[in-house]
């Protein structure tokens, strides 16, 4: 067969139908099963794709944010409220905790 990959395990029909919870499982954890009638692959049981932020974390290529809350917005410059020592002073301190 085209395309098979042999490092898949391969799941009788039968054994699907008797194990389909535990089956479901293994692939919504990565992997993917062949499934046979009469020795033939006739179809695959795969996990649902990944997109955006998810497949993103899944690769390793990015960390989910630890902090839920919005991200505060620099002081503006020349903004007669904002005291931009003391905010510098703030974030100089943290920087060292």
């Amino acid at each position: 067969m085209t395309g098979h990959n042999c490092d898949m395990d391969r799941i009788s029909i039968d054994e699907l139908a008797q194990h389909a919870d535990a089956l479901v499982a293994r692939a919504q954890h990565g992997e993917t099963l062949a499934i046979t009638s009469d020795g033939l692959v006739v179809a695959r049981l795969t996990p649902p794709p990944v997109r955006g932020l998810d497949d993103l974390v899944r690769r390793g290529r990015v960390v989910p944010a630890t902090d839920h809350g919005p991200i505060p917005l620099p002081p503006v410059l020349g903004d007669p409220t904002s005291d931009t020592a003391a905010e510098l002073t703030t974030c100089r301190g943290e920087e060292h905790r």
